[in-house]
């Protein structure tokens, strides 16, 4: 039976989703079913043993699906095009691609056995080789590595925060200075590191001081640049509490400048965001950077 295009919610669908969760095959209406969006929905259908929704291909890293059994390489290429066809689609009610999951029906375990495979090939190419027993298991740690670097994208900030928002009059300023972070530069993939400032003024809540760490743990757990991490982390901020403003500030070193290309070893980059009273008043945003100044 061929299906058409429904805009109301599966009985799969959450309470107050920004996206109803309509199976792939029916946005498809209307494409030739001989295409390649078509044949890529229907080939993940039945290597996940199930109707895809919208929100299984909205909604996760694409390379999570070279874990599904008979899903080769090119599908990456070809599930990023459904992902943008799909995007397009629904427009401003798509999830953002930055609070991205695994494909469910893929366990964590596959994807690290198909990306130490991949890490094996990278070896050989580039003039190692797993005979070695010094190597001979780097292929699966660097696997594992990489996930843990990456994990970021496979948890949100609602599961950080959980239930640790607390009702408080407190109008002061808060801030939270000289948060470790460690992210993947998203050009060359290498390592840049530093320490991460933030403050916020609430406006009824206040949110568990651990909790900001986590937060920033969370978008630096993702291939990224330094000047929309910061910013990521303000909005995330803001969007969870409605404080009267919030700031981030961020300094770090970036292997990618320092490893290749320029190779300044001693060069930080900075990147700060402000929002509310914190971008707004000049004085409010002078005390922020002079309590992390002080530490």
């Amino acid at each position: 039976m061929e299906l058409t295009l429904n805009t109301e919610p599966t009985q799969e669908s959450e309470p107050n989703e920004s996206a109803p969760k309509l199976l792939v095959r029916a946005l498809l209406d209307g494409e030739p079913k001989n295409s390649i969006l078509w044949k890529v929905a229907l080939r993940l259908e039945n290597a996940a043993g199930r109707p895809l929704l919208t929100t299984d291909v909205l909604g996760v890293d694409p390379h999570s699906i070279l874990a599904l059994k008979g899903v080769g390489k090119q599908y990456v290429e070809y599930f990023q095009r459904l992902q943008k066809f799909l995007q397009e689609r629904l427009g401003e009610d798509a999830p953002r691609y930055e609070e991205a999951r695994a494909f469910e029906a893929a366990p964590q375990q596959n994807l690290q056995e198909a990306a130490a495979s991949m890490y094996a090939q990278i070896l050989e190419m580039t003039g190692g080789s797993i005979k070695i027993s010094g190597m001979r298991k780097t292929p699966q740690r660097a696997a594992e590595a990489a996930l843990f670097f990456t994990q970021g994208y496979r948890s949100s900030v609602k599961e950080v925060v959980g239930g640790a928002l607390f009702e408080e009059d407190s109008g002061g300023l808060v801030t939270v200075p000289n948060i470790e972070f460690y992210s993947l530069c998203e050009h060359h993939m290498l390592p840049f590191f530093g320490r991460c400032h933030v403050g916020y003024i609430p406006n009824g809540l206040i949110i568990g001081l651990s909790k900001i760490p986590r937060i920033v743990d969370l978008f630096a757990r993702r291939y990224q640049v330094q000047e929309r991490m910061t910013r990521q982390i303000a909005e995330a901020i803001q969007e969870t509490l409605n404080p009267l403003g919030v700031a981030v500030a961020t300094e770090a070193s970036h292997l990618c400048m320092m490893m290749r290309g320029v190779e300044k070893q001693h060069s930080r980059a900075s990147a700060s965001c402000a929002i509310g009273v914190l971008k707004d008043d000049p004085e409010a945003r002078r005390e922020f950077f002079d309590m992390i100044r002080r530490g």
